[in-house]
């Protein structure tokens, strides 16, 4: 056997990656809305994972009611053209006992 192999039989490993701190995964992360996150070796706790799971479905709910605002919008203003005995297309009913006050073209 040579010298070098008895000597690294018993020794720790001569090689460690550096890696810079900019890149690596903090032990502890605060933030505004979800709190304290807090991560070992990189992979998050039970509790982390659930707070971001939660956060994620906040985020797709207020996406959700966003989207369907402008569909509401229409519908309320459909629905207050035939209150007011309009049709749909904003033209006056021929059944309409008011006169319109207003007319869009159907094109």
């Amino acid at each position: 056997m040579s010298e070098n192999s008895q000597n690294d039989q018993g020794s720790s490993p001569k090689y460690a990656a550096k890696v810079p701190e900019s890149i690596r995964t903090p032990d502890v992360v605060e933030t505004a809305r979800l709190g304290r996150l807090e991560f070992f070796d990189g992979m998050p706790s039970d509790e982390t994972v659930r707070k971001v799971y939660d956060q994620l479905d906040f985020s797709r709910a207020v996406e959700t009611f966003l989207t369907g605002c402008p569909a509401a919008s229409i519908h309320a203003f459909l629905q207050g053209m035939k209150e007011a005995g309009m049709g749909t297309f904003g033209l006056a009913s021929p059944t309409s006992t008011r006169p319109s006050a207003w007319r869009i073209s159907n094109c």
